[in-house]
């Protein structure tokens, strides 16, 4: 599936109103990526209460149950978390926003940026993805887009950096 048939957060939104551009979703990739990283922590403990429950006491059934929910709630919410993070670049803010129950939408100031990150770790790269951290002048903020294609992240690095050089220079 391409990345761009996903439908994903439909509109950005400043402290004025809709800025009226269309957020563009992550990759589909970090749904599999997130899948592998948290899976197999569920599966072993599900495993485990099954051979506990076998060997020694039938109240492991109990733990092996509720393992294997979470194991079911994992695999609906990851996807339904991916595909609800989206990110658009204004001409002066980049805009961020993710979650649906509990949303969130981040605006960071190109002019306040300090330094960009990408960071890749080893189920990522499998993927070919990238995550991409926004460092501002505030010392408490660090954002973060994740699950972005390894080449996308770079390309969104090297625009905002200029962005941000060029805010900046007229502080």
């Amino acid at each position: 599936m391409d990345n761009n048939d996903v439908a994903g957060p439909a509109v950005a939104f400043d402290a004025v109103g809709a800025v009226g551009q269309q957020l563009r979703p992550v990759s589909d990739s970090l749904i599999k990526a997130r899948l592998l990283a948290r899976m197999p922590v569920y599966v072993v403990a599900f495993v485990a209460a099954v051979a506990a429950a076998v060997l020694h006491s039938p109240w492991w059934w109990i733990a092996a149950a509720l393992a294997g929910v979470n194991v079911g709630w994992q695999l609906w919410l990851i996807p339904h978390q991916v595909r609800c993070i989206g990110w658009a670049e204004g001409e002066d803010d980049l805009f961020i926003s993710r979650g649906k129950l509990w949303h969130t939408t981040t605006i960071v100031p190109y002019g306040r940026i300090q330094y960009i990150d990408i960071d890749s770790g080893p189920i990522d790269s499998r993927y070919g993805l990238a995550n991409v951290r926004l460092n501002t002048a505030s010392t408490t903020s660090i954002t973060k887009i994740p699950g972005l294609p390894a080449q996308e992240a770079e390309e969104l690095r090297r625009r905002v950096s200029q962005k941000a050089k060029t805010r900046m220079s007229g502080m």
